[in-house]
């Protein structure tokens, strides 16, 4: 079955997940369109070994070649909801297309089959996604793609090696946060299911905004703003991810750190005044705690706060 063409905008909410199935690790792009979760690509490392040979056997000791393949999620009209474990961050329009080049380019390096993907197709008013070969694509002249492909094809490199590989290149991201491990047996932090052409749902699924770096240079007034945030975020889903106080401190988060990238403060006064307006608004949210104690103490989101409104009070004569 041929999966329908899709009609998106650049400003879309694109995505790219690190997913693991039992001890298999891949990576999954999708996007957030008419509050479904479209997957737009699936990528991950299998081995060229016989099947008859055991799993782990082939991934801890063989130094057989190995190749990424397009993973058999998308078009595939037979796949029950499938539970997952996760962990999804938000990425550009630019950064998709860029990824897809990049992946364009391994299968061309492997020598393997061509890898398969919704590809953009535009036109002036908007951009139509159509499932294709990722040969489709023109190259690009200054893609970085510095990484070493070779790391990709030894099994000696496990799934989870490689899945990594892959979501760093995809999202730029350094270091992919907490709970998440390079030992492909570690099962990532947050569930979710898998479906034929679907992953989990809009109000369900734990999306990571652009990292601080993508609005500001580092070490920069509002740059040490949106990194406790950011982290913040990061460390809430870690734990108790079906408790709904942690969806709704994430959401909440979320959108403060949003609102202060798109509407950037202009002075340290300024931006004093609108933390200290979100938090007497969210005092009761923020101060909850997600598990029962026996003695009362700050939670670790007020904490964040405290320090970052002391932070702010002590620069309000440094602009941005």
């Amino acid at each position: 079955m041929i999966p329908p063409k899709l009609t998106v905008a650049k400003d879309s909410h694109f995505f790219i997940a690190l997913c693991q199935y039992k001890t298999h690790s891949f990576v999954n792009a999708g996007i957030i369109l008419n509050k479904e979760v479209r997957l737009l690509a699936s990528f991950g490392k299998v081995s060229a070994i016989e099947p008859t040979c055991a799993y782990f056997i082939k991934t801890l000791f063989s130094q057989t070649k190995a190749h990424i393949r397009s993973e058999p999620l998308i078009g595939n009209g037979n796949i029950d909801a499938t539970p997952v474990t996760y962990k999804a961050y938000e990425i550009s329009y630019r950064q998709y297309v860029e990824f897809l080049l990049y992946m364009k380019q391994i299968a061309k390096n492997q020598q393997s089959p061509s890898l398969t993907a919704y590809c953009p197709s535009p036109d002036k008013a908007a951009i139509t996604l159509v499932w294709q070969s990722l040969d489709c694509l023109e190259d690009a002249e200054n893609l970085n793609n510095n990484d070493q492909h070779q790391h990709l094809n030894l099994i000696t490199n496990s799934c989870r090696h490689s899945a990594l590989t892959l979501l760093r290149q995809g999202t730029g991201l350094k270091h992919p946060g907490s709970g998440v491990s390079s030992f492909f047996f570690k099962q990532l932090p947050l569930t979710t299911t898998l479906e034929t052409d679907a992953m989990g749902l809009d109000d369900s699924l734990y999306l990571l905004p652009l990292p601080p770096e993508a609005y500001a240079v580092p070490d920069s007034p509002l740059h040490n703003i949106l990194q406790p945030l950011y982290l913040r975020l990061d460390n809430l889903t870690v734990s108790h991810q079906a408790n709904p106080l942690t969806r709704q401190k994430f959401s909440a988060i979320k959108a403060l750190y949003l609102s202060l990238t798109q509407s950037q403060p202009t002075s340290m006064a300024l931006l004093l005044e609108r933390l200290t307006a979100w938090v007497k608004n969210n005092q009761t949210l923020i101060g909850s705690h997600r598990q029962s104690h026996w003695i009362s103490f700050p939670t670790a989101t007020e904490k964040v706060f405290d320090a970052l409104l002391k932070d702010v009070a002590a620069q309000t004569k440094i602009a941005f």
